[in-house]
Protein backbone atom coordinates (compact mmCIF):
# COMPACT_ATOMS: atom_id res chain seq x y z
CA UNK A 1 0.00 0.00 0.00
CA UNK A 2 1.47 3.73 -0.81
CA UNK A 3 1.49 6.78 1.07
CA UNK A 4 -1.33 8.15 0.03
CA UNK A 5 -3.15 4.81 0.44
CA UNK A 6 -2.26 4.59 4.16
CA UNK A 7 -3.13 8.69 4.39
CA UNK A 8 -6.83 7.85 3.09
CA UNK A 9 -7.22 5.15 5.17
CA UNK A 10 -5.81 6.96 8.47
CA UNK A 11 -8.24 9.70 7.54
CA UNK A 12 -10.95 7.47 7.16
CA UNK A 13 -10.89 5.61 10.54
CA UNK A 14 -9.64 8.45 12.48
CA UNK A 15 -11.94 10.73 11.29
CA UNK A 16 -15.19 8.58 10.49
CA UNK A 17 -17.14 9.10 7.08
CA UNK A 18 -20.20 11.41 7.54
CA UNK A 19 -22.45 9.49 4.66
CA UNK A 20 -22.31 6.08 6.64
CA UNK A 21 -21.60 6.73 10.10
CA UNK A 22 -22.51 10.42 10.18
CA UNK A 23 -23.09 10.83 13.76
CA UNK A 24 -27.22 12.17 14.48
CA UNK A 25 -28.00 16.16 15.00
CA UNK A 26 -29.45 15.16 18.29
CA UNK A 27 -25.72 15.34 19.34
CA UNK A 28 -24.36 17.09 16.11
CA UNK A 29 -26.43 20.43 16.70
CA UNK A 30 -26.79 21.05 20.09
CA UNK A 31 -22.78 20.70 20.54
CA UNK A 32 -22.50 22.96 16.86
CA UNK A 33 -24.97 26.10 19.18
CA UNK A 34 -22.34 24.89 22.16
CA UNK A 35 -19.66 25.54 20.37
CA UNK A 36 -21.14 29.13 18.76
CA UNK A 37 -21.85 30.07 22.69
CA UNK A 38 -18.26 29.18 24.04
CA UNK A 39 -16.40 31.79 20.89
CA UNK A 40 -19.28 34.37 22.08
CA UNK A 41 -18.07 33.83 25.89
CA UNK A 42 -14.36 34.46 24.71
CA UNK A 43 -14.95 36.92 22.63
CA UNK A 44 -16.25 38.71 25.43
CA UNK A 45 -13.73 37.59 27.76
CA UNK A 46 -11.04 39.10 25.43
CA UNK A 47 -12.41 41.85 24.32
CA UNK A 48 -13.81 43.23 28.19
CA UNK A 49 -10.10 42.08 29.17
CA UNK A 50 -8.33 44.05 26.46
CA UNK A 51 -10.22 47.30 26.83
CA UNK A 52 -10.11 47.99 30.19
CA UNK A 53 -6.51 48.89 31.48
CA UNK A 54 -6.93 47.47 35.50
CA UNK A 55 -8.04 44.37 34.30
CA UNK A 56 -4.77 44.08 32.43
CA UNK A 57 -2.89 41.94 35.23
CA UNK A 58 -0.40 39.28 35.01
CA UNK A 59 -3.10 36.59 35.23
CA UNK A 60 -5.37 38.51 33.07
CA UNK A 61 -2.93 38.68 30.76
CA UNK A 62 -2.57 35.27 30.95
CA UNK A 63 -6.37 34.76 30.42
CA UNK A 64 -6.67 36.85 27.52
CA UNK A 65 -3.70 34.84 25.52
CA UNK A 66 -5.49 31.27 26.51
CA UNK A 67 -8.84 32.56 25.45
CA UNK A 68 -7.29 33.99 22.26
CA UNK A 69 -6.14 30.43 21.34
CA UNK A 70 -8.86 29.00 22.66
CA UNK A 71 -11.47 31.17 19.77
CA UNK A 72 -9.10 29.56 17.22
CA UNK A 73 -9.54 26.42 18.78
CA UNK A 74 -13.06 26.75 18.54
CA UNK A 75 -13.75 28.15 15.57
CA UNK A 76 -11.62 25.12 13.38
CA UNK A 77 -13.30 21.93 15.44
CA UNK A 78 -14.49 19.76 13.02
CA UNK A 79 -17.77 19.15 14.50
CA UNK A 80 -19.02 22.50 13.81
CA UNK A 81 -18.83 21.97 9.73
CA UNK A 82 -19.90 18.31 10.35
CA UNK A 83 -23.60 19.85 10.33
CA UNK A 84 -23.24 21.43 6.54
CA UNK A 85 -20.23 19.58 5.10
CA UNK A 86 -19.42 16.25 4.08
CA UNK A 87 -16.01 15.24 5.19
CA UNK A 88 -15.51 13.68 1.55
CA UNK A 89 -15.28 16.75 -0.23
CA UNK A 90 -12.38 17.31 2.31
CA UNK A 91 -8.66 16.58 0.57
CA UNK A 92 -7.14 14.27 2.79
CA UNK A 93 -3.86 16.48 3.01
CA UNK A 94 -6.15 19.64 3.98
CA UNK A 95 -7.60 17.31 6.38
CA UNK A 96 -3.86 16.44 7.70
CA UNK A 97 -3.13 19.87 8.52
CA UNK A 98 -6.67 20.94 9.86
CA UNK A 99 -7.12 18.01 12.20
CA UNK A 100 -3.12 18.85 13.00
CA UNK A 101 -3.59 22.45 13.72
CA UNK A 102 -6.60 21.82 15.87
CA UNK A 103 -4.76 19.22 18.35
CA UNK A 104 -1.78 22.09 18.59
CA UNK A 105 -4.24 24.51 19.45
CA UNK A 106 -5.28 22.24 22.42
CA UNK A 107 -1.91 21.73 23.36
CA UNK A 108 -1.71 25.44 23.01
CA UNK A 109 -4.66 25.74 25.60
CA UNK A 110 -3.34 23.46 28.01
CA UNK A 111 0.15 25.26 27.93
CA UNK A 112 -1.38 28.33 28.72
CA UNK A 113 -3.28 26.66 31.54
CA UNK A 114 -0.21 24.81 33.16
CA UNK A 115 1.22 28.84 32.67
CA UNK A 116 -1.77 30.13 35.15
CA UNK A 117 -1.13 27.37 37.59
CA UNK A 118 2.51 27.56 38.55
CA UNK A 119 1.84 31.86 38.51
CA UNK A 120 -0.61 30.48 40.92
CA UNK A 121 1.83 28.59 43.07
CA UNK A 122 4.34 30.91 42.91
CA UNK A 123 2.67 34.31 43.62
CA UNK A 124 1.07 32.44 47.01
CA UNK A 125 4.23 30.78 48.09
CA UNK A 126 7.55 31.43 46.31
CA UNK A 127 6.80 35.45 46.19
CA UNK A 128 10.57 36.07 45.96
CA UNK A 129 10.55 33.86 42.96
CA UNK A 130 7.09 34.57 41.28
CA UNK A 131 8.41 38.38 41.15
CA UNK A 132 11.33 37.80 39.32
CA UNK A 133 9.35 35.77 36.80
CA UNK A 134 6.63 38.17 36.20
CA UNK A 135 9.22 40.39 35.32
CA UNK A 136 9.77 38.40 31.98
CA UNK A 137 5.33 37.42 31.71
CA UNK A 138 5.57 38.50 28.19
CA UNK A 139 8.42 37.06 27.17
CA UNK A 140 7.20 33.61 28.28
CA UNK A 141 3.68 34.61 26.64
CA UNK A 142 5.70 34.96 23.16
CA UNK A 143 7.34 31.91 23.90
CA UNK A 144 4.34 29.68 24.05
CA UNK A 145 2.89 31.56 20.99
CA UNK A 146 6.71 29.96 19.28
CA UNK A 147 6.23 27.01 20.65
CA UNK A 148 2.90 26.85 18.90
CA UNK A 149 4.13 28.17 15.52
CA UNK A 150 6.90 25.47 15.48
CA UNK A 151 4.21 22.68 16.17
CA UNK A 152 2.08 24.14 13.44
CA UNK A 153 5.06 23.42 10.68
CA UNK A 154 6.04 20.34 12.16
CA UNK A 155 2.03 18.81 11.72
CA UNK A 156 2.63 20.34 8.13
CA UNK A 157 5.11 17.57 7.51
CA UNK A 158 3.84 14.73 9.77
CA UNK A 159 1.12 13.10 9.02
CA UNK A 160 -0.41 13.16 12.87
CA UNK A 161 -3.86 11.73 12.15
CA UNK A 162 -3.36 8.82 13.37
CA UNK A 163 -1.75 9.99 16.64
CA UNK A 164 -4.18 12.07 17.83
CA UNK A 165 -5.74 10.15 20.60
CA UNK A 166 -2.47 10.07 21.57
CA UNK A 167 -1.52 13.69 21.79
CA UNK A 168 -4.85 14.59 23.95
CA UNK A 169 -4.44 12.12 26.39
CA UNK A 170 -0.48 13.02 26.63
CA UNK A 171 -1.47 16.58 26.77
CA UNK A 172 -4.72 16.23 29.41
CA UNK A 173 -2.05 13.94 31.48
CA UNK A 174 0.59 16.28 32.04
CA UNK A 175 -1.63 19.12 33.15
CA UNK A 176 -3.59 16.49 35.59
CA UNK A 177 -0.36 15.63 36.99
CA UNK A 178 1.19 19.37 37.33
CA UNK A 179 -2.55 19.93 38.73
CA UNK A 180 -1.88 17.15 41.27
CA UNK A 181 1.74 18.14 41.89
CA UNK A 182 0.93 22.10 42.81
CA UNK A 183 -2.19 20.48 45.09
CA UNK A 184 0.53 18.11 46.83
CA UNK A 185 3.19 21.31 47.30
CA UNK A 186 0.46 23.50 48.41
CA UNK A 187 -1.00 21.39 50.87
CA UNK A 188 2.54 20.61 51.87
CA UNK A 189 3.68 24.35 52.62
CA UNK A 190 0.26 25.09 54.13
CA UNK A 191 1.51 22.26 56.74
CA UNK A 192 4.83 23.75 57.55
CA UNK A 193 5.57 25.94 60.86
CA UNK A 194 5.90 29.13 59.73
CA UNK A 195 4.56 28.81 56.10
CA UNK A 196 1.44 31.37 56.03
CA UNK A 197 0.21 32.14 52.20
CA UNK A 198 -1.26 35.28 51.68
CA UNK A 199 -3.51 33.80 48.89
CA UNK A 200 -5.63 36.45 47.71
CA UNK A 201 -9.10 36.45 45.96
CA UNK A 202 -8.13 37.23 42.36
CA UNK A 203 -5.47 34.55 42.58
CA UNK A 204 -6.99 32.05 44.38
CA UNK A 205 -9.91 32.57 40.94
CA UNK A 206 -6.43 31.24 39.15
CA UNK A 207 -7.47 27.67 40.98
CA UNK A 208 -10.51 27.60 39.87
CA UNK A 209 -10.34 28.66 36.30
CA UNK A 210 -7.76 26.00 36.08
CA UNK A 211 -10.09 23.17 37.98
CA UNK A 212 -13.00 24.26 35.49
CA UNK A 213 -10.75 23.51 32.66
CA UNK A 214 -9.56 20.08 33.49
CA UNK A 215 -13.27 19.00 34.72
CA UNK A 216 -14.64 19.98 31.28
CA UNK A 217 -11.95 18.01 30.04
CA UNK A 218 -12.34 15.15 32.22
CA UNK A 219 -15.11 13.26 29.78
CA UNK A 220 -12.95 13.72 26.94
CA UNK A 221 -9.67 12.58 28.83
CA UNK A 222 -11.61 9.37 30.47
CA UNK A 223 -12.61 8.37 26.61
CA UNK A 224 -9.59 8.86 25.15
CA UNK A 225 -7.69 6.73 27.52
CA UNK A 226 -10.31 3.71 26.75
CA UNK A 227 -9.87 3.93 22.87
CA UNK A 228 -6.14 3.92 23.73
CA UNK A 229 -5.99 1.02 26.33
CA UNK A 230 -8.96 -0.71 24.53
CA UNK A 231 -9.32 -0.27 21.25
CA UNK A 232 -11.58 -3.38 20.39
CA UNK A 233 -14.31 -2.00 22.72
CA UNK A 234 -16.54 -0.41 21.23
CA UNK A 235 -17.63 3.27 21.88
CA UNK A 236 -20.25 5.38 20.04
CA UNK A 237 -19.04 8.02 17.86
CA UNK A 238 -22.08 10.50 19.58
CA UNK A 239 -20.51 9.64 23.31
CA UNK A 240 -17.35 11.50 21.54
CA UNK A 241 -19.62 14.05 20.28
CA UNK A 242 -20.70 14.63 24.18
CA UNK A 243 -17.51 14.88 25.20
CA UNK A 244 -16.96 17.07 23.56
CA UNK A 245 -19.53 19.86 24.33
CA UNK A 246 -18.62 19.48 27.57
CA UNK A 247 -15.03 20.70 26.74
CA UNK A 248 -16.64 23.70 24.86
CA UNK A 249 -18.98 24.67 28.12
CA UNK A 250 -15.75 25.14 29.69
CA UNK A 251 -15.59 29.23 28.42
CA UNK A 252 -19.40 29.51 29.59
CA UNK A 253 -17.85 28.35 32.97
CA UNK A 254 -15.00 30.38 32.73
CA UNK A 255 -16.92 33.80 31.97
CA UNK A 256 -19.38 33.18 34.69
CA UNK A 257 -16.26 32.56 37.63
CA UNK A 258 -14.66 35.72 36.25
CA UNK A 259 -17.94 37.59 36.45
CA UNK A 260 -19.04 36.43 39.67
CA UNK A 261 -15.30 36.86 41.80
CA UNK A 262 -13.41 39.22 39.96
CA UNK A 263 -15.00 42.45 41.30
CA UNK A 264 -12.81 44.59 38.47
CA UNK A 265 -14.31 41.98 35.84
CA UNK A 266 -17.82 42.82 36.61
CA UNK A 267 -18.08 45.76 36.49
CA UNK A 268 -16.67 45.99 33.21
CA UNK A 269 -18.46 43.63 31.99
CA UNK A 270 -21.62 45.76 33.53
CA UNK A 271 -20.31 49.09 31.92
CA UNK A 272 -20.78 47.44 28.60
CA UNK A 273 -24.76 47.29 28.80
CA UNK A 274 -24.17 51.15 29.99
CA UNK A 275 -21.86 52.33 27.01
CA UNK A 276 -24.23 50.38 24.60
CA UNK A 277 -27.13 52.59 26.05
CA UNK A 278 -25.82 56.08 26.12
CA UNK A 279 -24.43 55.43 22.17
CA UNK A 280 -28.09 54.31 21.78
CA UNK A 281 -29.24 57.33 23.49
CA UNK A 282 -26.77 59.92 21.56
CA UNK A 283 -28.06 58.04 18.66
CA UNK A 284 -31.05 58.99 18.95
CA UNK A 285 -30.74 62.86 20.23
CA UNK A 286 -28.73 63.36 17.12
CA UNK A 287 -31.89 62.15 14.96
CA UNK A 288 -34.40 64.46 16.74
CA UNK A 289 -31.69 67.34 16.48
CA UNK A 290 -32.07 66.28 12.35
Amino acid sequence: MDSEENEGTTLNTTCCDWHQNRPSNYVLVPTTVAAFVAIIADLLVIYIIAKHKRLQTVINLYILNWFICDVIFLILQPTIYAVILSRSLIDASVARIWYGEVIVLFAGNSIFVIALLLDWYLVNYLLSVSLKIRNHFKTEIMLIWLVMVVLSVYICFDNILGKTRVWIFTVITVTLLIFCIIQILKSIKEKMPNETADINEKTNLALLLVSSYLLCLFPAYIFNSIKIFDPDRVLDDEVEILTELMGYLNSVFILLLLYYYDRDFKSSFKSLGRSSETDLEGNCESVEIK
